[in-house]
């Protein structure tokens, strides 16, 4: 980094902070969820109590086939949703790790973030993230928030995994 470069990174960064923001699912109740509301889902398993073994098998993994294929787009519009509301604050914002990393409690992390705020300036990003939280809860979603931190994440003159969100 030159002098310029250096200058205008900490100029960025000065009076701000990282709070970091994961967003986690415990898959087991999603696909319970699913299982218990979809009405296709509901559908063939009920026409698998019914029918033969041979066809019930086929149509067991039909229904199967349908929950991990909503599972998938609830995971989606669970992130996007999370992406969205960054944007609409206006927050800067990196990605620290992508998803499929395990958690406690049986969940996976989807998705975790660093979000750059200015210092105490947070209030509307918790706002949202607790409205987005209870929204998202049922399905067996939850967001973590932690920070504030030094921007760290912000620290490498953009040559990080940055997120065009903002």
């Amino acid at each position: 980094l030159n002098e310029e470069t250096l200058t205008g990174l900490l100029d960025r960064l000065v009076d701000r902070e990282e709070r970091a923001v994961k967003i986690r699912c415990d898959e087991p109740a999603l696909r319970r969820r699913i299982a218990d509301t979809d009405r296709e889902a509901i559908r063939l398993a009920k026409a698998a109590a019914a029918a033969p073994p041979a066809q019930a098998f086929g149509l067991m993994r039909k229904r199967e086939a349908q929950i991990d294929n909503l599972v998938l787009q609830r995971i989606e519009a669970a992130q996007d949703r999370l992406l969205d509301i960054l944007e609409a604050l206006d927050v800067e914002v990196r990605i620290k790790s992508d998803a499929d990393q395990p958690a406690a409690r049986g969940e996976r992390t989807l998705l975790h973030l660093a979000a750059l705020v200015d210092r105490g300036g947070h209030a509307h990003l918790d706002m949202a993230l607790d409205e987005l939280a209870a929204e998202l809860a049922p399905e067996g979603f939850t967001i973590e928030r932690s920070g504030p931190w030094p921007p760290y994440s912000f620290a490498d003159g953009g040559g990080g995994a940055e997120l065009e969100v903002a």
